[in-house]
């Protein structure tokens, strides 16, 4: 059916969306719009809408859109100027394939010249080969569409008389002879058939060996990505595992916030934080104790060390205070000995290594007098020291007594 209203309403894809899905009918009123402005140079253009085919066609089926361009063509029979009449369609998968041309026949007198380069018997035009789109980007604008149609009817003028026959030349004749010949020569026959069909292998042949070669380089990529995959999941399942496990050691918000409140209130005192050491039975409390004494003859010998290096405590003093503290010690780590090997099949190794001391540190030799002096008086330089004390014959008290006289 033949629309009346113009061709810009063409250029509207709202309107178009009623014979093709949205985006061919985007692709299509650019295409419109972009050849209104040569309309002018093709009078008595008319818009034939198929209502056939309005609901959504299938993909590669003609479209519902047509147009009927008149061209003006020189003819080679008279040698005159004709009008021929081109229609336009517009595929339902446009653009991915091009516009579709057609030559309507306007007269019972004239047909279709046979055989024609790029034109069947019913007018159907192979716009693809003609020879002025070469180059041309797809999908072709309508204009070059028009102009290449108009070139290739200027080369050869497509219509004939009805009753026009063609010549046959001397190469059919010996083409129709030389198929008679072969017809009637079944070796011959059978012969060529056998050519044509080794030459179809061999072809065939050849471009299966590119798809089986990528085939195989797929068939490996694959089987890589399987065992890397393979190993991802294992990897990942170890994850999830860890992460199970570290969860555990997370704690919550309301742990933290009981111990919170439950450490509120309370001094911090070094007797307040041996509160919280809570031993799990008696052998254990015991050994905290033996430890803890420990600990403090160690920490009583480093005082009795001070107090000799200071002077503070004299030699006879100093060796009756230690000959003390070490029988205590001693008394003390053969108890915690017998204790911790009690402790040790019950609680293992990793109770005893906590609780175990470290060996006390005794002093081996007394500091000499220049260091005592040197400790004493440390602005005073060490040449002044080793004079003093040489000319003091060794004698410590004499010695301080002159470093107190030059330094006082």
């Amino acid at each position: 059916m033949y629309s009346n209203f113009p061709l810009s309403q063409l250029s509207d894809a709202e309107y178009i969306t009623q014979y093709y899905n949205a985006s061919v009918a985007a692709t299509i009123a650019s295409s419109i719009s972009a050849f209104l402005p040569y309309e002018t140079n093709f009078p008595g253009i008319k818009i034939f809408i198929n209502e056939t085919t309005k609901t959504k066609s299938r993909s590669g089926s003609a479209g519902s859109i047509n147009l009927d361009v008149t061209l003006n063509v020189r003819s080679e029979r008279d040698h005159r100027d004709e009008n021929l009449t081109v229609r336009l369609n517009f595929p339902s998968n446009y653009p991915q394939q091009v516009i579709r041309a057609t030559l309507l026949l306007t007269s019972q007198s004239n047909k279709i010249k046979q055989p024609y380069p790029v034109m069947g018997s019913d007018g159907s035009i192979q716009v693809e080969c003609l020879s002025f789109l070469r180059g041309t980007e797809r999908p072709f604008p309508i204009l070059d569409v028009l102009l290449a149609l108009s070139e290739q009817f200027e080369l050869e003028f497509p219509l004939v008389s009805s009753n026009y026959q063609a010549p046959l030349s001397t190469n059919d004749a010996n083409a129709v002879t030389a198929a008679l010949s072969m017809t009637a020569s079944s070796p011959q026959r059978s012969q060529l058939i056998q050519e044509v069909a080794e030459k179809v292998v061999i072809d065939l042949n050849q471009k299966a060996s590119n798809y089986l070669d990528t085939r195989q380089q797929s068939l490996q990529y694959l089987k890589k990505l399987n065992d890397t995959n393979r190993e991802l999941t294992k990897a990942q399942g170890l994850l999830e595992k860890h992460e199970k496990e570290l969860k555990e050691y997370i704690p919550t918000v309301g742990s933290v916030g009981t111990l919170i409140q439950q450490l509120e209130g309370r001094p911090d005192t070094p007797e307040e934080h041996s509160k919280c050491l809570i031993p799990v039975g008696a052998l254990q409390a015991q050994a905290l104790d033996l430890t803890a004494a420990i600990h403090a003859s160690e920490d009583a010998l480093r005082l009795l060390e001070d107090g000799l290096r200071s002077e503070q405590l004299g030699c006879d003093d100093y060796v009756k205070l230690v000959g003390d503290v070490g029988r205590e010690q001693f008394v003390t780590r053969f108890l915690w000995r017998r204790v911790m090997d009690r402790l040790e099949p019950a609680g293992g190794a990793s109770t005893a290594s906590m609780l175990r001391p470290q060996a006390p540190q005794v002093p081996h030799s007394r500091p000499s007098g220049c260091e005592a002096l040197m400790q004493e008086f440390p602005d005073a330089p060490p040449d002044v020291v080793a004079d003093v004390l040489r000319n003091a014959n060794d004698d410590l008290t004499m010695a301080r007594t002159q470093m107190k006289a030059l330094f006082a």
